[in-house]
């Protein structure tokens, strides 16, 4: 497998860099944003101080010339962007971008018309099976009271997070239930009865915590995901790659397709 990766210099893009070399997967390009001070600079020497042949560009079809598909972690604008450009390309995509407005994902419904796109806001394997189980526990406590919390380092952009917001989407879809989402809470504002409280932690280097509650009168149920490296999701990412470039029809795909839990 010869990959590119989008957003080659963020913490992310590092990490897929870092497993990808462990795994024997060849790196063909590395992409970053319009005018980044690395640009043009080989892409091994800054992170293992030997050359590798790969320059860092910030021209996204140069960086996919030679990859059989591509790895992407930036931000919601610049996904949106590559999604236009790689329909073009029609090479398959995968993107862990999360921060997404309910609008932009028809950028995404467009795209996998064309080719194989895969999408998850996390993508560790204990998320993905984390998700098929909430969605199960929503189904069987649809009339309990639900509240999700999620814990990400000081750098994380975006809030909730895209797994928080995710859980949110099943919850509400399994429980049949139309729930108002509350993101924070002060002074006097009693819990209302169809309402889901969302609320997102930043504090140190944390990787990523979600905790999702179910509660009735008498009992309380709590399901979690603690993510103690970065490289679990690197090396989902890459697992998830492997698993795209078989497909043969295009789609929009998830962790459910993948998972096999349709």
């Amino acid at each position: 497998m010869k990959i590119a990766i989008i957003g080659a210099l963020g913490r992310m893009g590092k990490m897929i860099a870092e497993v990808a070399r462990k795994e024997n997967i060849e790196i063909k390009g590395a992409c970053e944003l319009e005018g980044h001070k690395d640009a043009g600079k080989d892409y091994g020497k800054i992170l293992w101080r030997e050359e590798i042949g790969v320059i860092i560009t910030d021209d996204f079809e140069k960086a996919m010339e030679a990859a059989d598909i591509g790895i992407e972690f930036t931000n919601p604008s610049a996904t949106i962007e590559h999604l236009k450009k790689i329909r073009k390309i029609k090479k398959p995509y995968l993107t862990g971008t999360t921060g997404f407005k309910e609008e932009d994902f028809k950028e995404f419904e467009e795209t996998g018309k064309v080719i194989p796109l895969y999408w998850a806001p996390n993508m560790s394997f204990g998320t993905g099976v984390l998700s098929h189980i909430v969605g199960l526990m929503a189904k069987y406590f649809n009339d309990w009271d639900f509240e999700i919390m999620e814990i990400h380092h000081t750098g994380k952009k975006d809030a909730p997070s895209g797994t928080a917001i995710q859980l949110a989407n099943i919850i509400e879809k399994n429980s049949g239930r139309s729930l108002k989402r509350t993101f924070g809470r002060e002074g006097l504002s009693p819990r209302e009865k169809d309402e889901m409280g969302i609320f997102g932690l930043r504090m140190g280097d944390v990787k990523g915590e979600h905790r999702i509650f179910f509660a009735t009168e008498g009992e309380r149920v709590e399901v979690a995901h603690i993510s103690y490296t970065r490289e679990i999701f690197a090396k989902g990412a890459i697992k998830a790659a492997r698993w795209l470039l078989k497909k043969q029809e295009p789609g929009f795909y998830s962790v459910n397709d993948l998972l096999g839990l349709r």
